[in-house]
């Protein structure tokens, strides 16, 4: 049920620009052209973020076409693959009642259905920390059994070790290093609180640390033997530089996700006061090492570290907090559940049936109603050029970058940007400018070949014809046509889009070969 429930509705919008025509894009690339390692923007190799989502993308795409509904496909997978590990989770701590609670509840919380419908990263490295957290927990579990009862076997602590270990190479590979600090960030200091410190160590089990070493370093590993830049743009700057500096998007005050969390989650988050009490409740018997201390302490512990860690940089987007989603929503679930086992009942069911009817409604509809309006989306454009252009045809985008604009045209080749590259702001501030920047200092002669500085004349000398995405200014100010005003009349306008996303059409020029 919660497969059809996340599947239903990822077909029916366009993409969301700019993520998920950037990232559908570099995925679609890569499928083009068959290098599946290397991702690429406009040609270039493209590291602004690692390669899972590319993978599953193209995974996608392979099985059901180039669609809106295969590019989807990854984060609704990764959504529900957190499903069904939350759900066996809370039926093996709190009863079967307890995780069908949680379980719907998930589903039906805004932040966790739009994070299964958006094809970006955040959903994925959300997916792997909460997996990799319960299971590195079950593995806990099982080595503390195996060394007060001797007929359980330590195998099986390993191999719950290994899974751990590998869903957290899964999350760096989703979105770097945030997949295996922050479970550690999570466990550590848990353990530490039960005065459970052997365990962190046995954590560390070669077993554990070769299954990690196994699956995140041998993509990270060829690229840096393809790009010698790769580890400190990747790392470095993509990691430390982008934690601790200023130059980046979406700058928000500290609280902001103290504000924004609760929202995401409504309606469930207006259980919070008597989470809250129930949880005070369990911790009066921490020190005695209750069983329910434990546990209601992990939840909340899990969700601190998750929103105060992404409290601390300046920049903060929605998805960042998507790890916390499932500690905040076992606290819930588990302040709607009177009693264990067969005794459990459902508090006020009527009314909580009927939240989750409207909350349902609230979801699809919410969709339903973005791609009626299809915002930003250049779907119009892309198939106009789809029917009309010739192979040989010359196409360019002038001071602008419609990321969805190649996907929907089904453009091969890489396309010629038109800009003002000699800027030096360009680079202070993420925008699709720096990332095409940076995607050429690793693929200089390919950027060469289609980042054209404004007022290179040229464009137009081609033997087809020249195809312009860009706003009546931009077209203007090309310098054939402010040497030659007349010929303006030559340029066809075939679509209007939004302001600076404009198709023009115009023959192709014979051109002195000096």
């Amino acid at each position: 049920m919660l497969a059809a429930w996340l599947l239903s509705t990822i077909g029916l919008r366009t993409l969301t620009v700019p993520d998920e025509g950037r990232y559908g894009g570099v995925a679609r690339e890569m499928l083009i052209s068959g290098d599946w390692m290397l991702p690429t923007l406009n040609g270039m190799a493209y590291f602004h973020k690692p390669i899972l989502l590319y993978w599953l993308d193209i995974l996608g795409m392979r099985l059901f076409g180039i669609t809106e509904f295969a590019l989807r496909l990854a984060p609704a997978l990764m959504a529900w693959m957190l499903g069904v590990a939350f759900f066996l989770h809370l039926r093996r701590w709190h009863g079967l009642l307890t995780a069908r609670v949680g379980l719907v509840m998930l589903a039906t919380t805004p932040l966790y259905f739009y994070g299964a419908q958006f094809n970006n990263h955040d959903m994925g490295v959300a997916s792997c920390i909460g997996i990799a957290v319960l299971t590195l927990v079950r593995a806990l579990e099982q080595d503390r059994a195996s060394r007060v009862d001797s007929s359980i076997s330590r195998r099986s602590a390993l191999a719950w070790l290994a899974l751990g270990w590998a869903f957290c190479a899964l999350g760096v590979l989703a979105k770097g290093l945030i997949g295996v600090v922050l479970p550690a960030l999570i466990i550590g200091p848990w353990l530490l609180a039960q005065g459970r410190w052997r365990q962190i160590f046995w954590l560390l089990h070669p077993v554990g640390l070769l299954a990690f070493v196994a699956v995140a370093l041998p993509w990270m590993w060829a690229m840096q033997s393809r790009f010698s830049g790769f580890f400190d743009y990747f790392i470095v700057g993509h990691h430390f530089r982008r934690f601790s500096g200023k130059g980046f998007n979406n700058a928000q005050p500290w609280w902001f996700f103290l504000a924004f969390f609760p929202l995401v989650t409504l309606p469930w988050s207006l259980r919070v006061w008597p989470a809250l009490r129930q949880g005070l409740f369990a911790f009066k018997n921490y020190r005695s090492g209750s069983q329910d201390a434990e546990r209601w302490g992990l939840y909340f512990w899990w969700c601190v570290a998750i929103i105060g860690f992404f409290s601390l940089p300046n920049s903060k987007l929605p998805g960042y907090v998507a790890p916390a989603l499932a500690p905040f929503i076992a606290l819930m679930a588990l302040t709607c559940v009177r009693g264990t086992g067969h005794e459990a009942k459902l508090l006020a069911p009527r009314l909580w049936r009927g939240i989750v009817l409207f909350m349902a409604v609230a979801c699809v509809s919410a969709i339903a109603f973005v791609a009626y309006q299809q915002p930003k989306s250049t779907k119009p454009l892309g198939q106009v050029l789809q029917k009309e252009m010739k192979a040989g045809d010359r196409i360019a985008y002038l001071q602008n970058y419609p990321f969805d604009l190649a996907f929907y045209a089904d453009l091969r080749r890489p396309i010629i940007v038109v800009e003002d590259w000699a800027d030096t702001q360009l680079l202070r501030r993420d925008s699709w400018r720096k990332e095409l920047l940076d995607a050429s200092k690793f693929s200089p002669d390919r950027g060469r070949e289609v980042l054209w500085q404004k007022g290179k004349v040229g464009l137009l000398c081609h033997p087809g014809t020249v195809w312009l995405v860009g706003s009546r200014q931009a077209v203007a100010a090309m310098p054939e046509f402010v040497a030659a005003p007349q010929e303006l009349k030559n340029v066809e306008p075939m679509l209007a889009g939004e302001r600076e996303v404009q198709l023009w059409r115009t023959a192709g020029q014979a051109c002195s070969s000096r």
